[in-house]
C-alpha cells in the first residue's frame, strides 16, 4: 500500500517541458502563428496553445498527427513509368537521433536500422537504382518524371524530402549486398 501512495497524478515539470518543446518545433515547423504556454488553474497545469482562429483546423491537424515516417523508393520501373515502393517503416528504426543542421549539407537525422530491415533494404537499394555506380542525382522536387531513382522521406503520407546517393555509398552498396550463408556479407564482384 505504500508504494500506491507514493504515486501521484498528473506528469512531471520535465514531461510538461518536453511536450512544450515538442509542440512549439512542430508549430515553428509549419510556418504559422501561434504559441505555446504554460497556464496554473486552481493547482492544475496545463500546457495552451493559442493559433490565429484562421489556422485552427491546420493547428488541429499538425498536433494530432502521429508523425508516421517512412522512407520510399521512387524510380522508373521496367515499363518506363516512375513508382514508388516502401522501404523502409517506422518499425524498421531502432533508433533515430535528434535533428541537426549543416551548413554544408542541410539538416540531417541520424537513424539506425534494425539489422532484421537492413539487408532487404540494401538490396531494394540496388534492385531500383538508388545504389547505382557513380550514385543517383535526385531531382523529385524539381522534375520528378526526369530524375535518377531516389529515397524519399514521407510524412504522414506526405512527401517531405527527397535523396538521392552519393557515388561512394552507392559503391559500397552495391559491393556488399551478396550475402554469404553464415558469414555476413562478401564483397561482389566490382561493377
Amino acid at each position: 500500500m505504500a508504494l500506491l501512495e507514493s504515486i501521484t497524478t498528473g506528469s512531471t515539470q520535465q514531461t510538461r517541458d518536453e511536450v512544450r518543446n515538442i509542440l512549439a518545433r512542430r508549430i515553428d515547423e509549419a510556418d504559422f502563428d501561434a504559441s505555446v504556454y504554460d497556464t496554473n488553474t486552481d493547482d492544475e497545469q496545463y500546457l495552451t496553445i493559442e493559433v490565429a482562429e484562421s489556422d485552427e483546423s491546420t493547428a488541429r491537424k499538425l498536433l494530432s498527427s502521429r508523425g508516421a515516417v517512412r522512407i520510399d523508393l521512387y524510380y522508373e520501373d521496367s515499363n518506363g513509368a516512375y513508382t514508388n515502393k516502401t522501404g523502409l517503416t517506422g518499425e524498421d528504426f531502432s533508433g533515430v537521433g535528434s535533428a541537426t543542421q549543416d551548413d554544408h549539407s542541410g539538416p540531417q537525422i541520424p537513424v539506425t536500422v534494425e539489422s532484421s530491415a537492413a539487408e532487404a533494404f540494401q538490396q531494394q537499394l540496388v534492385d531500383t537504382g538508388v545504389a547505382q555506380s557513380g550514385g543517383s542525382q535526385c531531382t523529385y522536387d524539381s522534375d520528378p518524371k526526369n530524375t535518377d531513382p531516389c529515397m524519399l522521406l514521407v510524412e504522414d503520407d506526405t512527401v517531405r524530402n527527397s535523396f538521392g546517393m552519393a557515388p561512394t555509398l552507392a559503391v559500397l552498396s552495391v559491393l556488399f549486398v551478396r550475402k554469404t550463408p553464415g558469414a555476413g556479407f562478401e564483397p561482389a564482384s566490382q561493377p
